[in-house]
């Protein structure tokens, strides 16, 4: 029997590592105009090879890794922002936002989600356990982003402390060179929720990073949006790296106990409002 699943997953990998070469050579859209059908076709073989993959233990695929976040990568940075950041953060704190729309929020969001969507083919319809007799619009160019974001952090954990630096590097230097603060906005937000996802498994794991470039480049990364003006993402910095304190131990701890205190004990005209929250 173990040898019949082992013969099955090495098929069903091959297949996908086919389909993933297909995808890869697809031509970029910002140089070839695609007819929409076109384009949501392209986008819907995106989603359902990400997902299988990111249903599979990483080692059963290792050699595809490389080509694997070259994609993810560019659809997590290229795409729209992605919807999984307010389910992630902890439900202990959702008082603290970022609040749901309310009713008459969620009639006037679905009147205007008609508008631009029309006949769209990729459009699956989801609904909210608290709007329950209320459908809400999903596109599927956001669903490539939810599962790119997710697939990222796995691979991210299972690369070398050389390669995981170079991925940072990699991101740091997309969101530096965005041309528009909207572009720059969901580039950090989707960055945001795979640091937090890829904090959260070696924080389950109680797999620390390590000293060095790595766990800087990481803290460098997440520290920042403590003080956003996005509540969303001041609240997922400020669980990512309690769960890196959690896998990293005391001296990282210590360090950040330390860096907030100095930062609680300026006079509140020095702090933003954000920061101070944050903290």
């Amino acid at each position: 029997d173990i040898m019949a699943v082992s013969k099955y997953n090495s098929k069903f990998v091959s297949s996908l590592s086919t389909t993933l070469q297909l995808v890869l050579e697809f031509p970029s859209t910002s140089n070839v105009s695609f007819k929409p059908v076109t384009l949501d076709s392209m986008r819907l073989l995106e989603f359902k090879l990400v997902r299988a993959y990111h249903a599979l233990p990483p080692a059963l695929y290792s050699q595809a890794h490389s080509h694997l976040l070259r994609m993810v990568s560019s659809l997590m940075l290229d795409g729209p922002t992605t919807s999984l950041l307010p389910k992630l953060l902890h439900s202990d704190d959702v008082s603290l936002g970022p609040w749901g729309i309310g009713l008459d929020g969620v009639e006037e969001a679905l009147l205007e989600a008609f508008e631009p969507v029309g006949l769209d083919a990729s459009v699956v319809w989801t609904a909210k356990p608290e709007f329950a007799s209320f459908a809400t619009i999903k596109a599927t160019n956001v669903r490539v982003v939810d599962v790119s974001v997710q697939l990222f952090a796995v691979l991210f954990v299972a690369q070398s402390d050389k390669n995981r630096l170079q991925l940072l590097t990699h991101v740091n230097q997309c969101i530096k060179d965005a041309t528009t603060n909207t572009t720059r906005a969901s580039m950090q937000t989707n960055a945001m929720c795979s640091m937090f996802l890829i904090t959260k498994q070696l924080s389950r794991s109680r797999t620390p990073v390590g000293k060095g470039e790595v766990l800087t480049a990481i803290q460098k990364f997440i520290h920042p949006f403590i003080a956003d003006a996005d509540t969303a993402l001041r609240r997922a910095s400020c669980e990512a790296l309690g769960m890196l304190c959690r896998s990293e131990g005391d001296s990282v701890t210590n360090n950040l106990v330390r860096s907030i205190a100095e930062l609680v004990k300026k006079p509140a005209k020095d702090v933003m409002p954000s920061a101070r929250a944050g903290a």
